[in-house]
């Protein structure tokens, strides 16, 4: 019998000849710098590629907490947060705001280029930027 080699790989075409970058942040916010490498071997008897990267030291974590208020200053439970940015621009993580409004987020220390965080409640929304270099709270507002 005969295997046929997979056309997409997530979701996305097995594209032969094409470079692709692959870059790593370990949940203990040890990160590496880009590779970029050919894909695959062999197209299509061998779809594989090795990419080897070294990983940096274990950032320091960081609190950031995230609560979000309406313009009047209540509170809002159940708004969708999404924190992004932080080293390499690698970060994107999202929760949702517990009974009192917030949510927590752990994130590497970043000064710069810092996280972006967005709060969205039906159409509501409101972000802010900045460094997260210890713990943090911020206020946002979504109008």
């Amino acid at each position: 019998f005969a295997i046929t080699p997979p056309q997409t790989l997530a979701g996305e075409p097995v594209v032969p000849n094409i470079q692709y970058t692959v870059r790593v942040l370990a949940a203990n916010g040890a990160s590496s710098a880009a590779t970029t490498q050919l894909v695959p071997n062999a197209y299509p008897t061998d779809l594989t590629k090795m990419f080897t990267v070294g990983l940096s030291a274990p950032a320091a974590m960081q609190a950031l907490t995230v609560r979000v208020v309406n313009a009047a200053g209540t509170r809002i439970a159940g708004a969708a947060v999404t924190v992004s940015g932080g080293p390499g621009s690698n970060i994107l993580l999202t929760g949702t705001t517990d009974s009192t409004g917030t949510a927590v987020f752990s994130v590497p220390s970043n000064a710069s280029p810092g996280y972006t965080t967005l709060a969205t409640s039906g159409a509501l929304t409101g972000t802010a930027t900045g460094a997260v270099t210890a713990p943090t709270t911020r206020t946002l507002t979504v109008r």
